[in-house]
């Protein structure tokens, strides 16, 4: 049985705004439970772009984005043909800005196809996606072991004490910033 005959593609009409999608248009909103909304972080599944906003209670016209099609949506900031967005923050959640130096996990709508200026409405070619981008690197605080070679004769060990105490504390430390990474427990 073809049970595809009831889907539908393009404008979605007739969904209820579970919160203001008023002067929204071109950005990107949640589907809750009862209805679309705006994300309230940036690692929501924002998955529609608002085509005509409505306040609460009322319909708004969504599209659902995908690959195949791309979109305009407003981004916050600058890009370049080619930067990967993700849902910016804060008061201009359901907008778009560059990756830059975000770090954590992230939902990128997808790429720019065009270069574009803050508030402006910038071609993305829809890939929808989490991202983990990494932090910064770790500085390593600890002192490098002395060049000295360990002993070669009984008892074999090191020639001084600061020289397994450096060791100690560079293991330590690297051990330290594995568990934070999550790479170790």
């Amino acid at each position: 049985m073809n049970r595809q005959n009831d889907t539908k593609s393009g404008i979605l009409p007739m969904i209820v705004a579970t919160a203001t999608l008023l002067d929204k248009e071109g950005t990107l909103a949640k589907l809750s439970s009862t209805g679309i909304t705006p994300p309230t972080a940036n690692t929501d599944l924002a998955l529609y772009l608002v085509v005509q906003g409505a306040a609460v209670g009322s319909y708004a016209d969504v599209m659902a984005i995908y690959p195949e099609r791309n979109v305009r949506v407003r981004i916050n900031g600058t890009c370049a043909k080619g930067d990967t967005l993700i849902l910016d923050t804060g008061a201009d959640l359901g907008k778009v800005c560059t990756l830059g130096a975000a770090t954590g996990r992230l939902f990128s709508p997808g790429i720019a196809e065009e270069a574009g200026a803050d508030e402006q409405m910038v071609l993305m070619r829809p890939f929808p996606r989490y991202l983990n981008p990494e932090s910064a690197p770790t500085a390593f605080v600890s002192a490098a072991p002395a060049a000295t070679g360990a002993t070669n004769t009984t008892p074999y060990g090191f020639t001084t004490a600061a020289q397994a105490d450096a060791i100690r504390a560079n293991v330590n430390e690297i051990r330290a910033v594995l568990v934070a990474k999550g790479l170790m427990s």
